[in-house]
Order: C-alpha cells, then sequence, then structure tokens
C-alpha cells in the first residue's frame, strides 16, 4: 500500500537566508506536514548557507525539486543540454547534503518540429545518463499544457515602448505584428510610439 505525506514547497530562488527563515517559520505553522520539496533555483550555496538550510529543514523529509528556469532536457541544442544537467548535478550535490530522498525534474518543452518519440527517445537516453550518477531516485514531473513559468519580455505596450526609450546604439527591436494581435494589443499604437511611422509622417 502506497504511503503519501502532505508537504509544502520551500524557494530557494536565492541566497536570502531571511527569506529562508521566513519561510520556515510559516511552515512550522502548518498541521502534518511530513515533507518539503526544496525548489532548488539557486545552485551557487556555499557550505556554509547548505549547513543553514540544512539545520532549518531538520525534522523535515526532503524531496529536492530540480532547477528549471531556462534549463530544458528536450533540447535539440546538445550544449544546452549539457548545461542542463551539470547545473541539476550542482543542486543533486547539495541534496546529498541534505539527505534529500528524491530528486524531481521537468523535462521541459520539445521543439514543434519534433515528434513525440523522438522527444520521448531523447528524454530516456538524458535520464538514463542522469540516473547513473544521481545519489536517489529521479522523478519526471508532468506539465501542464498551458503552464507558464516564466514571463515574456517584453510583451505589454508599455514594455516595448519602454524599452524602445533606453536601448544602446547599435540595437532596436523587431515588432512582431503576430504577437501584438495574438495579445490584442494595438498594432499601430506601438508602431507609432516607437517611432516606426516618425519618417513617414514627417515626409
Amino acid at each position: 500500500m502506497k504511503q503519501y505525506s502532505i508537504g509544502v514547497f520551500l524557494n530557494i530562488f536565492d541566497r536570502k537566508i531571511e527569506d529562508w527563515k521566513r519561510q520556515i517559520k510559516h511552515i512550522k505553522q502548518l498541521k502534518e506536514v511530513g515533507h518539503i520539496e526544496v525548489l532548488l533555483e539557486e545552485t551557487s550555496l556555499n557550505n556554509k548557507e547548505i549547513e543553514i538550510l540544512k539545520k532549518l529543514l531538520a525534522g523535515y523529509r526532503i524531496i529536492i525539486h530540480a532547477p528549471f528556469m531556462d534549463l530544458v532536457l528536450l533540447s535539440p541544442h546538445q550544449e544546452i543540454v549539457k548545461a542542463t544537467i551539470a547545473i541539476w548535478q550542482r543542486a543533486m550535490d547539495i541534496g546529498k547534503s541534505l539527505k534529500a530522498e528524491t530528486f524531481v525534474i521537468h523535462a521541459e518543452r520539445y521543439p514543434n518540429f519534433w515528434n513525440e518519440n523522438t522527444a520521448r527517445k531523447q528524454l530516456i537516453t538524458q535520464i538514463t545518463i542522469l540516473a547513473k550518477k544521481s545519489p536517489f531516485p529521479i522523478a519526471i514531473e508532468n506539465l501542464s499544457r498551458g503552464g507558464k513559468t516564466q514571463i515574456p519580455y517584453p510583451s505589454t505596450e508599455k514594455q516595448i515602448t519602454d524599452l524602445a526609450k533606453i536601448l544602446p546604439k547599435n540595437t532596436g527591436l523587431t515588432i512582431d505584428i503576430g504577437h501584438l494581435l495574438q495579445d490584442d494589443i494595438d498594432v499601430f499604437a506601438v508602431l507609432e510610439k516607437t517611432q516606426i511611422f516618425g519618417s513617414t509622417k514627417k515626409n
């Protein structure tokens, strides 16, 4: 019979120890928490910081959620796959110090010029390599089709026009009209405010 426990996240997005303590203080007020899933985006922790984290987590079973911002196992670029695995290995080292039980990963999305079989083959190949290096079991998390873990920038009219004002020399904007239309943004307003029409209006 499978056993389940109630778990909560501890977000390690940076090296702000006071924020870790604030989160743990809140977690300790919750009832029946059996495990903490440490979302470990910051992997450059030093030994002292790891020891502090270990003390804060004392008494809880630990799961490590691997970093996933900008990381992808299902990339056609092997440099990105290798970089992803290298960052995950740093997270594994921290997890080992914390005596974690499981390592959760996102395979993330695959390019639209692949088919599902190609994605599955790459995933199995890479996860087999990773599993041999891992000190604990690896769990692949299912993802929502519409899930968004990062915020596109620039995308709003204000973001685009504000950015246009501060770009350095030898840089500019590509205004993708299709993207604007998808988000119901006034194309002509954006073009005018970024001065695309500036020269034509004067002529």
